[in-house]
């Protein structure tokens, strides 16, 4: 299985990182896991220009920036596992920019991330009802748009900073348990 993990945190060695770390080193050797940290990227957000709907486009749509070179690792995975703090009751801008440019390939143009596993990994300083649970809701539903596998989540809230509470170690590691199960 092909596995594409998304660090959405500005923060590359911060909380989020660290989840998405040892979730990664959770799954087995088999698996194929590529990495993506979004901080440093230069994307766009979406412009609902609607060239991605017209078809032919090279690159799935007409932003040129570091996003075209991230549709093929998209396209090419079997899972796809978001991991982002919460900022201001949602997804970081980076995370909010990758989700939103996934719109030139998403139901409005076929099946082209159908049947695909997603898992969403959230760090938060609040509690789990200080904006975590607004991204699971939003992503569930774009999973269910999408005809996306929404294999499940894992949120640290509140979390100190570089603290995994063993119950949340353990929820990552069961998170990649079951992104794996051939059943799912």
């Amino acid at each position: 299985m092909r596995i594409l993990t998304v660090l959405g945190s500005p923060r590359i060695d911060g909380n989020t990182a660290k989840l998405l770390g040892i979730f990664e080193d959770a799954l087995t050797p088999e698996h194929c896991v590529e990495r993506v940290n979004l901080q440093g990227l230069s994307i766009a957000g979406c412009r609902e220009c609607m060239t991605c709907r017209g078809g032919g486009v090279e690159n799935h749509c007409a932003i040129r920036d570091d996003m075209v070179s991230l549709y093929e690792s998209v396209l090419a995975c079997d899972a796809l596992v978001m991991a982002t703090p919460v900022f201001t009751w949602s997804y970081t801008a980076q995370a909010k920019a990758f989700m939103d440019r996934l719109y030139a390939l998403d139901a409005g143009t076929g099946d082209k991330l159908a049947n695909k596993k997603t898992a969403l990994i959230i760090s938060a300083g609040g509690d789990a009802f200080d904006g975590a649970d607004l991204i699971v809701a939003g992503f569930m539903k774009y999973a269910e748009w999408n005809g996306m596998k929404h294999i499940g989540q894992a949120v640290a809230a509140p979390m100190a900073e570089g603290v995994v509470e063993p119950h949340i170690d353990a929820a990552l590691k069961s998170l990649a348990n079951s992104l794996c199960a051939p059943h799912v």
